[in-house]
């Protein structure tokens, strides 16, 4: 790495913060004293998403974005929080440590932290990941949401 400012290889580090699947440095330049910040992100390239009709895809962070933003559409969540979700299954996806991941496991991953979250959103990317033929099928999965959840209400 060279400074943006003089061309000295010559860096140091002088703060360093982690933020999600980040981290942001504060470098400065020994020779010209310029300082700068850098991003280094885990680079998941090397993933690939294993389709259900068994193609390759590279892991792609977008279309979960995309996903994530459809399920919360009209539902009050920032922007920062969805981030916060995109980070956590994210890292999840990377701490399998396999460069092939079939789509029904990181289907399985969003659900799982979209139902923390809420539970609209949930039903919302569960009836499109899951591909229900009958409404039968969808009123179970709803069904079994209401329970939980009333469960949840009576251990608390």
């Amino acid at each position: 790495m060279k400074c943006p400012y003089c061309g000295s290889n010559d860096l140091k580090v002088t703060d360093t913060r982690t933020k999600g699947n980040y981290i942001k440095r504060k470098r400065q330049c020994v020779k010209c004293k310029g300082t700068f910040y850098t991003i280094e992100v885990i680079d998941l390239s090397e993933v690939m998403v294993q389709k259900r009709n068994g193609s390759l895809q590279a892991f792609n962070k977008i279309s979960i974005l995309r996903g994530l933003k459809r399920a919360f559409n009209k539902i009050n969540i920032s922007e920062e929080e969805i981030e916060n979700i995109l980070d956590n299954i994210e890292m999840e996806i990377y701490s399998k440590k396999t460069n092939i991941v079939k789509s029904e496991e990181i289907g399985n991953i969003v659900c799982k932290y979209l139902k923390k979250v809420n539970d609209i959103a949930y039903l919302r990317f569960l009836s499109v990941y899951k591909k229900y033929n009958t409404l039968d099928e969808f009123n179970e999965e709803i069904s079994k949401c209401i329970n939980e959840r009333k469960k949840n209400q009576e251990n608390n």
